[in-house]
């Protein structure tokens, strides 16, 4: 069986699964959004659904999932379920980062903002372009892989809605299995937030196992709030490093 982890993509049967994802569903909701479940959007099996904590979830049959039915940060609300694992028919990884920035929908969205940006940096668009993926290919030499979940994921694979603003934050994960790989990633960064001219949001997965907000990584604090795929602990950076890292 394969061995789901937090951020990973998954759709379901569409021919099976209604019925799982209405018996076994909540409403997670920002407490200005009014109203109540039944007057929400209905699942769309045709985009992906996250995986997200398995909070005290045992039965390793059944996976809890959510996907977002919301637009805007004052409206947003994700509608969450345990579901069996025996009506996903595909599964991945969150997309790439220069999948998702450069998809027809998203660069139309952030059209205008693009134009504001070469003009203040002096570059043509297809420069802007290639000096994304300039950043992109350093880290990839590294190993290191940037993928996109929250607005800008939802954003990919929902053209039909609108979840990102000029004010929303770009959420990263980095996938990294090297000690070494560290060092490069917040230099990268810095360059790439200016680059855009948008806030990065994000975390690093180190293997599977440990998820940490990536800007609270790169303080001086010794210990970092980890999120695995069952629960949120306190856990010293030089124990991540010794269980995760090579």
């Amino acid at each position: 069986m394969h061995e789901f982890i937090r951020h990973d993509l998954v759709w379901l049967d569409p021919t099976n699964s209604l019925s799982e994802l209405d018996a076994n569903s909540v409403l997670n909701k920002n407490e200005n959004v009014p109203g109540n479940i039944a007057s929400y959007p209905k699942w769309n099996l045709a985009m992906p659904f996250i995986v997200t904590m398995q909070k005290g979830l045992i039965d390793k049959t059944r996976l809890s999932v959510a996907q977002c039915l919301g637009a805007s940060k004052s409206t947003i609300y994700r509608r969450l379920a345990c579901i069996p694992v025996s009506v996903i028919i595909k599964h991945s990884r969150p997309p790439l980062l220069k999948e998702v920035l450069f998809a027809p929908n998203i660069y139309k969205t952030m059209h205008q903002q693009h134009q504001k940006i070469t003009q203040k940096t002096k570059l043509t668009v297809t420069e802007f372009r290639a000096a994304i993926l300039q950043l992109i290919h350093e880290l990839d030499q590294q190993g290191i892989k940037l993928r996109v979940y929250g607005s800008f994921l939802w954003q990919y694979f929902t053209p039909s809605i609108r979840y990102i603003n000029p004010d929303s934050d770009l959420d990263i994960l980095l996938d990294i299995q090297k000690h070494s790989q560290l060092k490069i990633i917040p230099e990268v960064l810095e360059r790439l937030e200016k680059l855009i001219d948008r806030k990065l949001d994000g975390e690093i997965c180190f293997g599977k196992e440990f998820f940490v907000a990536w800007q609270e990584w790169f303080n001086q604090e010794k210990n970092v709030m980890v999120k695995s795929n069952h629960k949120v602990n306190l856990v010293a950076k030089e124990e991540v490093v010794a269980q995760c890292l090579c």
